[in-house]
């Protein structure tokens, strides 16, 4: 079965963009209550409904009938986006052609019939991105907010996805932050009058360099809405990427980026990118590797356990992707090299913690006399796991970065996504 033709497109984008309209206006009167900030907020996907602050905000008027609007914008605007990016009318789940009566009687439809039936069969499903086959348990802990890295760098476009795959499985908002690459120490100091000797160009000249951050930006809202992202907004600071990174992560609970690629060092803006913002930002971040495959994450995760106050950090950040998993492997290299950094069973304190979140692990202690990291990332293939969760190491001094052995190793080489804390 093909698409609809683009007549029949036409006809129903034109629908699509009139159901908009009203659906828009409709909110709009709903929301005259509300303070506008959070009007536009709710309206522009920016704001959930189902954050306590947001409800104190909207006492008075109807949560029910306002969640039901707004998930039907959502739907509708993220049809819109398939729409220019050229995928509407295709299965977000199998790729298959979306039946054009389908098409008609709900145009802002993400699957076809066969995956809708099988979704409503397994809720525990997540579209658009299916979970393993699992007991689905309650979850006390998720991502609301994952901010992540926005260039036109093949790094980036990987991290990107990843993080639009985090953000559909957890319902999550998503904020693309794209840097101009002015640093805002020139702009603010007086040391450089315009046209200075040793300023090769003006800061008022630079307007090229926030058309390139834009640009990059609206490649990722592009890729957030055939993705099938619900809720996300772009941002664009005036710094290096990697301040603007740390300074937004206090208002997320994930930051991903990607790993540089050291054949085509020219083609990354920041190749100590992932080093710089896992030693600064407050928030975990997940690296995403630049070449493998990704097909998904968090089905089979390996957890590296050295009972560091890094490591304590990265699990407890890690535990909504661990409450998914089929498979978590608790790694721990050489354990008595470290008075009292285990209990009398090294693992066993933490495998009893996770169990209390519903997390069963499995324990496997070596030693060994080689490089840790090497031997990590060699456990990981071992266990086929397509996650590992690992403290970070490390410390800056003018701008250099000095990072502990194992972090630099998995730094390196990994080939899988890495879940970092410092």
């Amino acid at each position: 079965m093909n698409p609809p033709p683009s007549a029949e497109l036409d006809q129903l984008a034109d629908r699509l963009h009139r159901l908009r309209a009203a659906l828009d206006g409709q909110l709009r009167r709903h929301l005259a209550q509300a303070p506008a900030w959070l009007a536009a907020a709710l309206l522009e996907h920016r704001a959930m409904l189902d954050d306590p602050g947001v409800a104190r905000q909207l006492r008075g008027c109807d949560m029910v009938l306002l969640a039901e609007e707004l998930t039907a914008l959502r739907r509708i605007d993220g049809a819109c986006a398939r729409l220019a990016a050229g995928t509407y009318g295709r299965c977000v789940s199998c790729g298959a052609a979306v039946a054009p009566e389908r098409l008609r009687v709900q145009p802002a439809a993400l699957t076809c019939l066969a995956c809708q039936e099988d979704f409503e069969r397994h809720p525990h499903r997540r579209l658009p991105l299916p979970q393993p086959p699992m007991t689905r348990r309650k979850q006390t802990m998720s991502y609301k907010t994952i901010l992540v890295q926005a260039d036109k760098s093949q790094p980036a476009a990987r991290a990107i996805e990843m993080a639009a795959q985090l953000a559909v499985a957890f319902e999550a908002h998503l904020v693309g932050v794209a840097s101009s690459g002015i640093n805002r120490f020139i702009q603010q100091s007086s040391l450089f009058p315009p046209g200075a000797p040793g300023m090769p160009i003006e800061v008022g000249d630079l307007g090229f360099l926030r058309e390139r951050a834009d640009l990059a930006l609206g490649d990722f809202a592009a890729a957030a809405g055939r993705l099938g992202v619900q809720s996300h907004e772009k941002r664009c600071v005036d710094d290096e990427l990697d301040v603007g990174l740390a300074l937004h992560a206090r208002y997320a609970d994930l930051v991903v980026v990607g790993q540089a690629d050291p054949d085509h060092a020219g083609a990354t803006p920041a190749p100590g990118l992932a080093q710089q913002v896992m030693l600064h930002a407050p928030r975990p971040v997940l690296v995403t590797p630049h070449s493998g495959r990704m097909a998904r994450i968090g089905h089979k995760v390996m957890v590296a356990w050295d009972g560091s106050l890094e490591a304590t950090r990265a699990v407890t950040a890690a535990i909504p992707l661990l409450q998914r998993a089929a498979k978590v492997t608790l790694a721990i290299f050489n354990p008595y090299a470290h008075h009292q950094a285990h209990g009398e069973q090294p693992g066993a304190d933490l495998a009893l913690y996770l169990a209390r979140h519903g997390i069963t692990v499995e324990v496997e202690r070596r030693d060994t006399p080689f490089d840790v990291g090497n031997e990590l990332l060699t456990l990981a293939s071992d266990v086929d796991a397509d996650l590992m969760v690992m403290g970070g190491y490390g410390h800056t001094r003018f701008r250099e970065v000095a990072l502990g052995g194992v972090t630099r190793t998995i730094l390196g080489a990994m080939s899988l996504p890495v879940l970092m804390a410092h």
